[in-house]
C-alpha cells in the first residue's frame, strides 16, 4: 500500500507540496496575499479573491473512562477548547 505522499508523487509527480500549520487567521492573511493555495480551517474569514468551501460536518462525541459518567457539568468533567 502507498503511503500518502508516495501516491501523491505517483498521480501528481509536477506538484510539488508543502503543508504548514498555523492560526486561522494568519492562513486567511497568507492565502489573501497568494502566498498559500489552500488551507484548511475551523474559522474561515470572508476576504475578496477567496473562496470558502464546507468539507465536512463534524461530530463530537463525548468520551469517559466510566461507561456511567454522570453528564457534561458534572464534578469530574473536563472541559477542553481546542478553538
Amino acid at each position: 500500500m502507498l503511503s500518502w505522499s508516495g501516491w501523491m508523487r505517483e498521480q501528481a509527480p509536477d506538484v510539488a507540496l508543502r503543508v504548514e500549520t498555523g492560526p486561522a487567521e494568519w492562513l486567511m492573511q497568507r492565502l489573501a496575499e497568494g502566498s498559500l493555495d489552500l488551507a484548511l480551517t475551523y474559522a474561515p474569514q470572508n476576504r475578496p479573491g477567496v473562496e470558502i468551501e464546507q468539507l465536512v460536518d463534524e461530530t463530537l462525541v463525548l468520551v469517559a473512562t466510566e461507561a456511567d459518567h454522570a453528564r457534561v457539568g458534572s464534578e469530574d468533567y473536563l472541559f477542553v477548547d481546542w478553538g
